[in-house]
């Protein structure tokens, strides 16, 4: 009768190990998946090239609309755009050239300065002048 036990929990380990396994492998896709995707994702810290900021400038501020530079506002990254500064998506063209642009936003200023920002939290990550 043991042995019958024995044979009995043997026999459903076995079958269900693969299922196990399966499970264990599809965990850890997904971490890898979510460490990937939050790598991928928008920050407050953008380190963007010279060459990257001269194309950013180059394709956004051909088709941006200049807005008023809110009273007392310095721009400086870390700092929060005001709720009055009207901030748009990164235009397609540009992500395209710098794909680290792509969830971000952006402000040009009437002062020819451009401001990168998280649409998260509206904080500047970068400010490109020229």
């Amino acid at each position: 009768m043991k042995t019958g036990a024995h044979f009995t929990a043997l026999l459903i380990a076995l079958l269900f190990a693969p299922s196990a396994a399966m499970a264990a492998n599809s965990n850890d896709a997904l971490k890898k998946s979510a460490t990937r995707s939050s790598a991928e994702s928008i920050s407050d810290t953008l380190s963007l090239t010279s060459a990257q900021q001269a194309a950013a400038w180059q394709d956004i501020t051909k088709q941006a609309r200049k807005e008023n530079t809110p009273a007392n506002f310095k721009a400086t990254v870390g700092g929060i755009v005001p709720d009055a500064l009207m901030t748009y998506p990164v235009p397609l063209t540009t992500s395209a050239k710098i794909p680290g642009l792509r969830r971000y936003q952006y402000a040009f200023l009437d002062n020819n300065t451009l401001l990168i920002i998280n649409p998260r939290d509206r904080k500047i990550t970068d400010v490109i002048t020229r």
